[in-house]
């Protein structure tokens, strides 16, 4: 008798160490689908479609940080180039990126003067082309929001012969979303041409 209450009672301890493994398995599990699913929800949330005159695109959901000016001076030499220096078969495509660096007002007013000017019709007429060359990124930080001049100069080319253009803009930066088109998160706003003369003193000569 005592050797069958024996059997039965390892057998009720075996059971009871097989549930609570189980117990414990089961909750695991369930451990796991929990974070997996906050997971989830939390990349769909930051996830982001940013509907704007270009279209509609995926982008990331912006999150508290601090801009630095490098970041600002890189975005305004890249938005530059874009705008200002192009030939007949990339203008459209440079012209179209550097638009979704800056906002809806700017970028009109630029393409309004480009084709008052008939910067394409000139350059499939006569076979020109932009150069650009940066001078300086002027940044203030101190502002809110953050302000900036740029100066620049242009060369138009046509064959062995070209004309160099002094150009001068001020600006200020708002963030905006980080995504394929503006990888900057940041966007150029209040747009506008300022004087500039390279070679002379003051701030309008300012390098």
């Amino acid at each position: 008798m005592s050797k069958v209450l024996n059997e039965m009672d390892e057998g009720f301890q075996a059971l009871k160490k097989i549930t609570l493994f189980t117990l414990l398995g089961a909750f695991l599990s369930i451990g796991g689908l929990v974070t997996y699913l906050l997971l989830q929800e939390k990349e769909k949330a930051a996830q982001v479609y940013v509907v704007t005159d270009h279209g509609t695109f995926s982008a990331l959901r912006k999150e508290d940080r601090q801009v630095s000016v490098y970041e600002i001076q890189n975005l305004v030499r890249t938005f530059m180039h874009q705008m200002f220096a192009h030939d007949a078969g990339s203008y459209a495509e440079k012209v179209e990126a550097g638009l979704h660096l800056i906002d809806k007002a700017g970028g009109k007013r630029i393409v309004y003067d480009f084709n008052k000017g008939e910067v394409l019709q000139n350059y499939l007429r006569l076979g020109t082309y932009t150069s650009l060359v940066v001078d300086s990124v002027l940044i203030d930080m101190q502002q809110k929001p953050v302000t900036g001049r740029c100066f620049a100069r242009q060369t138009i080319h046509l064959g062995e012969r070209k004309k160099e253009f002094p150009i001068g803009i001020r600006f200020s930066v708002q963030e905006s979303y980080r995504s394929e088109e503006n990888p900057y998160g940041l966007l150029l706003q209040e747009f506008d041409y300022i004087l500039y003369a390279p070679g002379s003193t003051g701030p309008a000569g300012k390098k």
